[in-house]
């Protein structure tokens, strides 16, 4: 169940701007990275997170993996979606790094990123780990998403233009 505040931020979404297209990839799938996009925003009451556009449009809360290595990510809290990513969190610490003591160590690198990517002529956002989507920022080139990927369309972004 999505949080208060993003059911809020997804509705008034609505109220100016067409629904995003939402898809999931049946199988592995070559899409193109979107580089330099870091002067994208989300219009809304996003806070600036593709990660939040896209958990409010999947309407996925919990149980987040890297669309590119299929490995468990965490979903960076706040007081708007603390219990969501509180939850996601622990089930994170405790499937993928059962045996690590420092958070630091287990949660270094995992950070989900709200990524940009390019399929079938449109621009969607899929959750990619901090490691690959920092290793890919700049360059747009062929990536393959894991199947079972949740695509969000990118609708109307604000473009800063500095």
């Amino acid at each position: 169940m999505l949080s208060f505040s993003l059911f809020t931020a997804k509705k008034d979404f609505m109220k100016n701007h067409l629904l995003p297209e939402v898809l999931t990839l049946d199988c592995d799938t070559k899409v193109t990275n979107k580089g330099n996009t870091s002067n994208r925003h989300p219009n809304g009451n996003f806070g600036n997170s593709w990660m939040k556009y896209w958990m409010a449009f999947s309407g996925k809360i919990s149980g987040f993996v890297c669309s590119v290595d299929g490995e468990p990510i965490w979903v960076e809290g706040d007081k708007d979606s603390e219990n969501a990513c509180r939850e996601n969190n622990r089930v994170f610490e405790l499937m993928y790094h059962p045996h690590t003591e420092k958070a630091e160590e287990a949660y270094n690198g995992r950070e989900a990123h709200g990524a940009h990517i390019q399929y079938k002529g449109k621009i969607y956002i899929v959750p990619m780990c901090a490691s690959d989507n920092t290793s890919l920022k700049d360059e747009e080139k062929e990536i393959t998403l894991k199947a079972g990927t949740i695509l969000v369309e990118e609708v109307d972004p604000i473009i800063d233009n500095d």
